[in-house]
C-alpha cells in the first residue's frame, strides 16, 4: 500500500467520528423510507401588583440562533479540536457564522492531507432544538469521486434539554452517484444513515480546553446502502460517546468502534 493510500485509510475511522461532531443529524420532518433503486441504472402566568401578566419568555443569549445551551450558535463561536485516530492526529476548527433568527451556518475546517472545508446550514425547532439540512459528505470533502445527495431527513440533531434517559433518533436517506467508478450497470446506490442517541449520564470530563461537568450521550449508528435492486444491503455499524457541556458545547467525542478520540483544545464563546 502506498503512503497516500495508507493515509487515506487511516482517515476512514476518523470520518465517522467527524460526522458525529459536525451535527449531521437530520432536520425535522416526516421520516421517509430510503429510496429504492428502480433498475440496474438507477404554566400559569405570574401575578405582579395584582395585575396578571404573561409569563416572560425564556432568556435568549445575545446573538444565539437557537438558544440551545448545549451547542451555542453565535457569530464568532469557535472550537478547535484534535482527533487522535489510528495513529494519526487531525486538527480541525468548528466556526459559527451567518446567524439570523432561527438559523446559522456551521463551517468545519479540517487540516489533514491539506486543508478541507465543509459547511452545513442549521435551523432551530420550535422547542429550541437544533436541526440540520443535509448529511455531511466527508468522503466528498476529501476528494472522493462518490457524490452523496440527501433525499430526506428526520429527527432532531440535538434537543434543547438533555437529561439522563432522554432518547432521540436522527436519520438521512441518501442517494450516491457512482458513475465515476464506471461499474457496468451501476450508476447509483440508495441508502440511509440512522443514529439512535441516549443520554446515559452526567459526569466530569477533562480535555485540553479545561475541566467540565458534561452530559454523556451514547450514539449507535448504522450506515446502509444498496447498489442494485434485489441485492443485499451493505451495513456499517458504530458506537460513539459525546460529552456536551451546558453553555459551552461539545467538548469530547470517543468513537469506540473505530478507536478515535476527539477533544476540545480551545473554545471561543463570545
Amino acid at each position: 500500500m502506498s503512503d497516500m493510500s495508507l493515509s487515506r485509510s487511516r482517515f476512514i475511522g476518523a470520518s465517522v467520528l467527524l460526522a458525529g461532531l459536525l451535527l449531521v443529524g437530520a432536520g425535522c420532518g416526516k421520516k421517509a423510507a430510503a429510496p429504492a433503486v428502480t433498475g440496474p441504472n438507477s404554566a400559569a402566568a405570574p401575578a405582579a401588583a395584582e395585575v396578571q401578566k404573561p409569563a416572560p419568555a425564556a432568556p435568549v443569549a445575545a446573538n444565539d440562533a437557537c438558544n440551545n445551551p448545549y451547542y451555542p450558535l453565535k457569530n464568532g463561536y469557535e472550537i478547535d479540536y484534535q482527533v487522535a485516530s489510528q495513529g494519526s492526529n487531525i486538527d480541525l476548527k468548528i466556526a459559527v457564522s451567518d446567524v439570523a433568527t432561527g438559523r446559522a451556518k456551521l463551517t468545519t475546517t479540517i487540516n489533514y492531507m491539506g486543508s478541507h472545508t465543509i459547511s452545513q446550514n442549521l435551523t432551530c425547532g420550535a422547542n429550541g432544538s437544533i436541526e440540520g439540512d443535509t448529511y455531511m459528505d466527508m468522503a466528498g470533502a476529501f476528494g472522493s469521486p462518490l457524490k452523496i445527495t440527501t433525499k430526506s431527513a428526520s429527527g432532531d440533531v440535538l434537543p434543547k434539554a438533555l437529561k439522563v434517559g432522554d432518547k432521540w433518533t436522527t436519520r438521512y436517506d441518501t442517494e450516491t452517484d457512482m458513475s465515476s467508478y464506471k461499474i457496468p450497470n451501476v450508476t447509483k446506490a440508495s441508502g440511509y444513515v440512522e443514529t439512535v442517541n441516549e443520554v446515559v449520564g452526567e459526569e466530569k470530563v477533562s480535555v485540553p480546553a479545561g475541566d467540565f461537568t458534561a452530559m454523556k450521550v451514547r450514539a449507535d449508528s448504522v450506515s446502509s446502502f444498496t447498489v442494485m435492486a434485489g441485492s443485499p444491503p451493505q451495513e456499517t455499524r458504530s458506537t460513539s460517546y459525546q460529552w456536551y457541556v451546558s453553555g459551552v458545547g461539545l467538548v469530547k467525542t470517543e468513537d469506540v468502534t473505530n478507536k478515535s478520540v476527539m477533544t476540545a483544545v480551545k473554545i471561543v464563546n463570545p
